[in-house]
């Protein structure tokens, strides 16, 4: 008896799971049948034509499958962040004129620079110069040693001029009223009020025009072309026994806006006897920040706490913005001290370390900085240091002519100002000589024209809904509409679940109680 009860429960437990399946699949079945997607619906109304349900599995399964992969390719490819750049140009009028900074290529140009680096290269015991033994012991490269023995010599007398006082720096070469010999801006003459000294590491006295240190800086230009831009004739030579501390002659120009230091741009090299025509465009770049490019937008003080990057603004003094390369520099200079016990002149030094100005001291800063290079190191110095997303620049276009020629070089023989430089030199004033010591250049903008450059997003996240709208939409006619009725089959299936399985207790407990 008790096993044929068990048998009966069994049976009805079998029923109620058939009776479940039945209602689901009825349920499904009515769901698939009235899908909006392509496909699926087609595969249930095809009742037993087997041949049509084949075919039209097949065809899901192929739309659904080549679907999956451009979606696939679509959202890689969102998330590959690239950008559509945009090149625009808009007139300016008037222009503001840039900072232009011009060195001697050789900083010591005068007796005084002279005598100081052949003493202080003495007391390294770096006497005969081209053929020095120690330089060679050091740095032993046998076909261009003369000239890497002149590279080190000046390197070493730069680094130990750096600690000079601003009075003794100013004596190393031409100053300012003797290197400029003419001045012209809008047509109209300058002089040495629209310039303020600046020392460089690399090049020494330097002098900076339209500078907002300047007692006048507000130099703008309404009309474009050489005629109405800046001219300069400068005083480039050297006294006869300088060539000795340098592997080059001429003037280093550098080109740039007032927030930028004149290092953070490459320059322009003026040869002596040549005119050098410089014609501009300024450039405005905007990149799009992380994750689109490596860069960052509204860099502040305190956006990063590593010292480098605070250290970067405290050095810019309000003066000059934020830069990555200035702030990579200063990483640098971190690593050096704490190899060498010195830091290096060309950047600024960390926690009041003193500059390196012996030979071993730069031969120890020479070494480690090839190395530094090569270690991971210093590719951590990118982390400290974000990149700027928003960039203001001027693209060059340079050529050049011979001078003077001789018609010119007849006139300049009788200007007081070219007489009184060759007399101080002790050089006789001709043409000749003229194209040995003096460099000019026109510095101009082309056209009235500022160029733009843009980034945005080459797919934002709509594009990105709207490609796979849309693929899904082709390939297997599912809409966002689909995917509610996908929730109200889930919400269904639950119902159907739940409601049957109320169904089934209610009718156990009705056949516990009932009466035999």
């Amino acid at each position: 008896m008790m096993n044929k009860n068990k048998e009966i429960k069994e049976a009805g437990e079998r029923e109620e799971r058939k009776s479940l399946k039945r209602k689901l699949s009825e349920a499904f079945s009515e769901w698939a049948q009235s899908s909006t997607s392509h496909g699926l619906p087609n595969i249930f109304r095809s009742g037993n034509n087997y041949f049509l349900k084949l075919m039209w599995t097949v065809c899901l399964l192929a739309s659904a499958a080549y679907c999956a992969f451009s979606v696939y390719n679509s959202v890689l490819n969102y998330y590959e962040y690239n950008v559509i750049t945009q090149l625009s140009d808009y007139t300016e009028s008037p222009i503001e004129f840039p900072v232009v900074t011009y060195c001697n290529s050789n900083p010591f140009t005068t007796e005084y620079g002279l005598n100081y680096s052949k003493s202080f290269l003495a007391s390294q015991n770096i006497t005969n110069l081209l053929n020095s033994t120690i330089l060679k012991s050091y740095f032993n490269y046998s076909d261009i040693q003369e000239m890497v023995n002149l590279y080190i010599s000046k390197t070493i007398v730069m680094r130990a001029a750096k600690q000079l006082n601003d009075t003794e720096k100013r004596k190393m070469g031409y100053s300012l009223d003797f290197s400029l010999i003419m001045c012209a801006i809008n047509n109209q003459p300058c002089d040495a009020n629209s310039f303020v000294w600046y020392y460089d590491t690399a090049y020494g006295n330097c002098y900076q025009f339209n500078t907002d240190k300047a007692p006048v800086n507000t130099y703008r230009t309404l009309k474009t072309g050489k005629i109405n831009g800046l001219m300069l004739m400068l005083m480039s030579g050297t006294l006869p026994d300088t060539y000795v501390l340098g592997i080059e002659s001429g003037i280093q120009l550098f080109i740039h806006n007032k927030s930028t230091a004149p290092t953070s741009v490459d320059s322009v090299a003026l040869r002596p006897g040549s005119l050098t025509y410089v014609a501009l465009k300024k450039v405005f770049t905007q990149k799009q920040p992380r994750p689109y490019n490596d860069c960052e937008n509204d860099l502040t003080v305190n956006k990063y706490e590593n010292i480098f990057y605070k250290k970067t603004f405290e050095e810019a003094a309000n003066v000059y913005k934020y830069e990555q390369r200035n702030c990579i520099d200063l990483c640098t200079q971190y690593y050096l001290i704490r190899v060498c016990g010195c830091a290096d002149a060309n950047y600024p030094s960390i926690d009041n370390a003193p500059f390196c100005n012996t030979l071993q001291s730069i031969v120890c800063l020479y070494f480690n900085l090839v190395t530094f290079y090569s270690l991971s190191e210093y590719s951590k110095c990118y982390d400290y240091c974000p990149l700027e997303c928003a960039t203001q620049s001027f693209d060059t276009k340079i050529s050049s002519s011979s001078f003077p020629h001789d018609s010119m070089a007849g006139l300049m023989t009788s200007n007081v100002r070219v007489q009184e430089r060759f007399r101080s030199l002790n050089i006789s004033l001709s043409q000749a000589n003229m194209e040995k010591f003096i460099a000019g250049t026109y510095v101009y903008f082309d056209d009235n024209k500022y160029r733009l450059i843009t980034e945005s997003p080459a797919q934002s996240i709509e594009d990105l809904m709207s490609n796979v709208g849309g693929i899904l939409g082709l390939y297997i006619g599912v809409s966002f509409l689909s995917f509610v009725e996908l929730f109200e089959l889930f919400f269904q299936m639950i119902f159907i679940s739940f409601r049957h399985h109320h169904q089934s207790q209610s009718s156990n407990r009705k056949s516990v109680v009932a009466p035999n």
